[in-house]
């Protein structure tokens, strides 16, 4: 065995001195402490290193041996990308009991007295050592953590799933001065992760053809809080799913928000009556929801949405459905708007039905708008739609009687009938194809392609 040269010592006492600020680092990326829990920490870390000075003194007389407990000791670190104390704990417990073993070995081995007594003190404090970091540490894992490590503490926390869509159509409309139209519809990444099974946070990034720009579609957080389906915080023998859910959303008004997005949506186009309406309401604010097998019900509270200049305050309504058989259901809506001085000035009511018969679904929604309540000129618009779908292999059959009335004595009815169907050619990868009849402009055919990933 070759003898150390003085700087391969310099380089074994330097990694010595830095082993206790490695474990200082380590533990404070692992865990949350407070004050009186660093302190003691710092207190057993000073421990150990009295200890590293005491295996230095007997380098001389079993350089050999010292070295290997010394290799042992640099390893005596917690892994700073585990959240789990109880793990960090027995890894570092057997690394410092196997120090003990290899101590014990050499007071064994060793030729004088008090050589062997000053190592078998050693090995004892070691082994008190461990006893002292596993009392530290349990008592600083149960103390509250900050906010901004809480959820890395005490939540599972699933990975990001990753999903999106996008759609292009191709319309030929009848006029030939208007030309054939190829555009880019809706473009969106969804992002999802969640916090074990109790709190769900979603994000949309979304294209918006009207401004041909990317913004934000939505961003919501999710508490799951009674159920008795999948994870709750309360388990709740009458409620299969119920929760809070803030941030920004499409608006549960009626039910045409259940397809907003063309990946869910059988037809290439919208009701015009939502159009007209509400325009696919999208908000910021909050709702509460609970549903099981005979109704579903959800509040909502946000910011609104006003007409000509005048801007809303607030908006609050929301909906109730109830199913008498599995395959029906009937809902209704409200959504009161309050202006500047916290006064009614718009309200929306809705009525809506679902039928599904195995291959066979229907649904229609009525919706009614009434504009300018605090004041003396109300406007009052309304507008329905009926659509069926057949659905047969990858291929479906879909339909639409729409009609909408703007609320002015001038402006006459919107009144469209759209027909057509689809192929599913793989899943997530759809054709469709829809023709309009319009009463009061152009008929037109489209043509759309959409790709879910």
């Amino acid at each position: 065995m070759r003898k150390a040269s003085t700087c391969d010592q310099y380089r074994g006492k330097m990694r010595n001195k830095l082993i206790v600020p490695v474990i200082i680092s380590a533990l404070a990326t692992s865990f949350s402490f407070s004050p009186a829990s660093a302190q003691g920490l710092i207190s057993l870390l000073e421990k150990l290193e009295n200890l590293e000075k005491r295996l230095s003194q007997l380098e001389t007389n079993k350089k050999n041996e010292i070295g290997k407990v010394q290799d042992q000791l640099a390893k005596v670190e917690f892994n700073p990308y585990s959240s789990h104390v109880d793990s960090s704990i027995s890894l570092l417990g057997s690394r410092v009991d196997r120090i003990s073993e290899d101590l014990e070995r050499i007071r064994v081995g060793a030729k004088q007295p008090e050589e062997a007594e000053e190592v078998a003190s050693l090995s004892t404090e070691f082994r008190a050592l461990i006893g002292e970091l596993r009392g530290t540490l349990k008592r600083t894992s149960q103390a509250v953590p900050p906010v901004g490590l809480e959820l890395q503490l005490d939540s599972k926390l699933s990975p990001i799933e990753i999903s999106g869509f996008g759609d292009f159509s191709y319309a030929a409309r009848q006029a030939r001065e208007e030309g054939d139209n190829l555009s880019l519809g809706q473009v969106e990444v969804d992002l999802e992760t969640v916090y074990n099974e109790r709190i769900v946070l979603t994000a949309a990034i979304a294209f918006d053809p009207r401004s041909e720009s990317f913004g934000l579609g939505q961003f919501t957080v999710d508490f799951h809080l009674f159920g008795s389906e999948g994870d709750h915080y309360r388990s709740a023998g009458g409620i299969n799913h119920s929760g809070i859910m803030v941030g920004q959303f499409d608006v549960p008004f009626g039910l045409d928000w259940q397809v907003y997005p063309s990946i869910e949506r059988k037809m290439v186009t919208g009701p015009v009556a939502v159009a007209g309406t509400h325009d696919y309401w999208n908000d910021v604010g909050v709702q509460a929801y609970a549903a099981n097998k005979w109704f579903n019900a959800v509040v909502f509270g946000v910011n609104g949405f006003g007409y000509g200049e005048l801007e809303m305050n607030m908006a609050v309504g929301g909906r109730l459905g109830l199913k008498p058989h599995q395959a029906i259901e009937l809902g209704a809506s409200y959504a009161g708007f309050l202006n500047g001085s916290n006064k009614l000035d718009m309200s929306m009511t809705g009525f809506d039905l679902q039928l599904h018969y195995q291959a066979f679904s229907f649904k229609e929604e009525y919706i009614a708008q009434k504009i300018g309540l605090a004041g003396k000129d109300v406007i009052s618009r309304w507008g329905f739609y009926g659509e069926g779908l057949y659905e047969f292999g990858r291929f479906f059959l879909v339909g639409r009687y729409d009609k909408f009335s703007p609320g002015y004595p001038v402006e006459a009815a919107v009144t469209r009938i759209s027909g057509g169907g689809g192929l599913v050619v793989l899943k997530g990868v759809e054709i469709r194809l829809e023709y309009q009849v319009n009463y009061r402009f152009k008929d037109a055919t489209l043509l759309q392609v959409v790709v879910g990933f």
